[in-house]
């Protein structure tokens, strides 16, 4: 994968590059909490969860 296919929203407010994340851990019963290399921790939504794990899987 290259380019813009690196990128994915995983919320209303944020999109993340995949190159920089460090890991991705369940935070509740429907969404993931993705952490970042800088030490930055973002919940996804549910739909960002959803195509984390279809991206990830």
């Amino acid at each position: 994968m290259g380019g813009a296919a690196r990128f994915v929203r995983i919320h209303r407010s944020h999109v993340v590059n995949l190159d920089f994340v460090s890991a991705i851990r369940p935070h509740d019963a429907g969404r993931y909490l993705v952490e970042l290399r800088d030490g930055a921790k973002i919940v996804a939504s549910r739909s960002g969860t959803q195509l984390l794990r279809q991206l990830t899987g």
